[in-house]
């Protein structure tokens, strides 16, 4: 459903049902050049950190979608100006950007070498650190291994695919990428959810996600600790575990 939504779009820009929802009020389409030229003045200009970057690539989604174990949902892709010297002069990052909207099976890239330094990489390196960490003990493997294993089988889900600063609004949530990538989740990973094949992570923004609670095979964070940087020790265990059970299923 969503590979086949985002083939019709470019790897960078707007999918081509967004466009008629997005204009100069709610987004900005700056060249690097610009970007640089804006990087001492975009921290005061707080009517811009809601506006969508559409010259960058879009991240409805990180990682494999296809047999994976446990899917994150997320909010939008953040924003810092540094990500424009990743995504528009960091080749092989630009590259992993692209390849994760046609389904070209890398998984989570921001973890591959090759983005290795750029803004998504420091992100989700740290956010998954301990994560790593207790995978290695649970299972008895290396760091190497357990990265390996995120990569693969872990991919985010993101309720707004354009990159901002701050969450654009309510307005974002009606947009037609959003509103299939939400469908995805009800139609396709809940199902699957509930017959214990997949584990969902409700990260970010439970309330566009409307996932009833008390469902089999999630995990959803109350709105006011959404913000937490980090994945709780509760929620580490319990995702460490249900990746240890799938993994030794499929040995």
């Amino acid at each position: 459903m969503l590979h086949k939504f985002w083939s019709t779009a470019p790897v960078r820009g707007l999918h081509p049902d967004d466009i008629k929802f997005v204009d100069s009020d709610n987004c900005l389409q700056w060249s690097l050049k610009e970007a640089r030229q804006n990087a001492s003045t975009f921290a005061d200009e707080k009517s811009l950190h809601t506006k969508l970057h559409i010259n960058l690539h879009p991240q409805p989604f990180v990682g494999n979608l296809d047999e994976s174990f446990v899917y994150i949902l997320f909010g939008n892709p953040g924003f810092v100006i540094p990500d424009y010297q990743d995504e528009l002069s960091n080749a092989v990052h630009a590259a992993a950007c692209a390849m994760n909207l046609r389904k070209a099976g890398q998984g989570f890239y921001p973890l591959l070498p090759g983005s290795a330094g750029t803004g998504a990489a420091n992100y989700w390196n740290s956010r998954f650190k301990n994560l790593l960490l207790a995978l290695t003990h649970f299972l008895d493997i290396s760091i190497a291994a357990a990265r390996k294993l995120v990569i693969q089988r872990v991919p985010l889900l993101e309720a707004g695919a354009y990159h901002s600063m701050k969450s654009p609004g309510e307005w974002c949530d009606s947009l037609p990428s959003s509103r299939v990538t939400r469908s995805y989740v009800h139609q396709v990973l809940l199902p699957k959810a509930r017959k214990g094949e997949v584990l969902i992570f409700v990260w970010r923004r439970a309330t566009f996600w409307g996932i009833p609670t008390g469902i089999r095979g999630v995990i959803s964070r109350p709105p006011k600790k959404a913000q937490l940087k980090n994945i709780t020790a509760l929620e580490r265990e319990e995702i460490t575990q249900f990746l240890a059970q799938r993994v030794q299923c499929d040995s």
